[in-house]
């Protein structure tokens, strides 16, 4: 960082105009690669100020020779980590500016070589890119315009070159990327799908290399999405088997590693889905009840790690609500601790950015589970969270949020809303057994 800091103090004292070429390219490189390391570190304003640098060499240098597609492609570079900047502070509407610059400069390189699989895989990122600012912009519709467009393309690199590992690595997260559009859409059997084919390609893969720990990891995560996208249709059965199949492999991969944070963690939360799939299935009997609170103790937050940032804090938090709730037994100190500090960090990062939907999400199911065990300071805010969670819920077609405002709704007295909530989400194809369960105790009939 100390070395970035001094190049880029030395750089910003340059005039492009009086820099021969050969400068201008490196100095943009280095100016680069100046933002990405402040940018690992979080430093956005430093990492902005290094990319923006970047853009002006690339612009200086595109100018003295505009057909030069290797000066276009680290235009198109610089376009996208500003973007990405921006799209990391929650800026979309400079995020879409330059990640569309971004894209307009792949199109470029794209058409003047299509058979250049570089050159697609360039304009597939590009789209994946804009699909992840609009779905953060909550339009849904632009991005999945764009996610099945990237698709698309990664199909034409992998006919290109069909032997490439590498691509079909990509097919199978670009197709996991599209099952989780189509989730927020509403579109919960297509997202069934692609969860299942993102599942089924890197399978491919694994079956010819099983003892390969990245295709491990790969596919820990595909079983895992797949878990999540059967659970929401109602297959909690089928979910659960799929949850147990992720958990296998985080198993294998921590005895290969078990200093691994990320992988003893993520573990943990695919444990936490398959409990929330069994308490939606009515499930009694999980083996993984009985070790899983001791075994989220073993992961305290630590300065090395993102495990204690407000969104890892709340999912796991949430899992502990989950168990206790199924258990029928008041939450232990421990867990109860928990979920005040988990709830203390989501009101500070939804204070400052209330947009951070997933985020909000959990917040609203710990303080649901909390009331139910008879907690004051829990009951009084239902209220608040509950006309919040019911507004966001006017526009969206997100099962996960009409889910949850339905259950606000009713346990605020707000009967009137429910109706029109349910039919709004029966259209998604959602299915929980607990919903149904809720909405029988909350109106006093059965919800077909």
């Amino acid at each position: 960082t100390a070395a970035a800091d001094k190049a880029q103090d030395y750089f910003a004292n340059l005039s492009p105009r009086d820099m021969s070429d050969a400068a201008l390219r490196s100095s943009g490189k280095a100016m680069r690669q100046v933002g990405f390391i402040h940018n690992t570190q979080f430093e956005y304003e430093q990492a902005l100020a290094a990319f923006e640098a970047a853009l002006k060499l690339d612009h200086e240098l595109l100018a003295r020779a505009p057909d030069d597609t290797d000066l276009l492609f680290n235009l198109g570079q610089s376009e996208f980590w500003v973007g990405n900047v921006a799209y990391e502070r929650n800026e979309y509407s400079l995020a879409i500016e330059h990640m569309t610059n971004y894209l307009d400069i792949s199109q470029r390189l794209y058409e003047q070589d299509a058979t250049n699989v570089d050159w697609v895989m360039e304009l597939c990122y590009a789209h994946t890119n804009l699909a992840a600012v609009h779905e953060a912009n909550a339009d849904v519709t632009s991005a999945m315009t764009h996610m099945n467009r990237s698709v698309s393309l990664n199909r034409e690199a992998i006919a290109l070159a069909p032997g490439d590992t590498y691509l079909v690595r990509e097919l199978s997260d670009s197709l996991a990327w599209l099952g989780t559009i189509q989730r927020t859409a509403g579109q919960l059997q297509a997202s069934l799908v692609s969860r299942k084919a993102s599942r089924e390609v890197i399978g491919t893969l694994l079956d010819s290399e099983p003892d390969d720990a990245t295709l491990q990891d790969l596919t820990a995560y595909a079983w895992r999405g797949e878990g999540f996208a059967l659970s929401l249709v109602g297959h909690a059965d089928e979910a659960i088997v799929a949850y147990r199949e992720a958990i296998s492999r985080f198993d294998r991969l921590v005895n290969l590693d078990p200093s691994n944070v990320r992988w003893r963690r993520d573990r943990l939360q695919t444990t936490a889905s398959l409990l929330e799939a069994a308490a939606v299935a009515n499930l009694d009997e999980i083996e993984e009840d009985e070790r899983f609170l001791d075994q989220l103790d073993s992961l305290a937050p630590t300065a090395n790690d993102d495990f204690g940032s407000p969104l890892r804090q709340l999912a796991l938090a949430h899992a502990r609500a989950v168990t206790a709730h199924r258990n029928n037994s008041r939450f232990p100190e421990r867990s109860a601790k928990q979920m005040e500090i988990a709830l203390r960090e989501a009101d500070a990062v939804l204070r400052e950015n209330p947009d951070q939907i997933e985020i909000a999400l959990h917040h609203a199911d710990i303080l649901l589970y909390i009331a139910d065990s008879d907690n004051e300071l829990a009951s009084e805010r239902l209220p608040t969270v509950g006309k919040v969670m019911i507004e966001r819920s006017q526009d969206s077609s997100d099962p996960l949020l009409l889910s949850t405002a339905i259950r606000y709704a009713l346990r605020i007295g707000r009967h009137e809303e429910v109706t029109d909530l349910s039919e709004r989400l029966r259209a998604t194809g959602f299915h929980s057994a607990r919903l149904d369960h809720e909405k029988s105790r909350g109106t006093g009939m059965e919800i077909n």
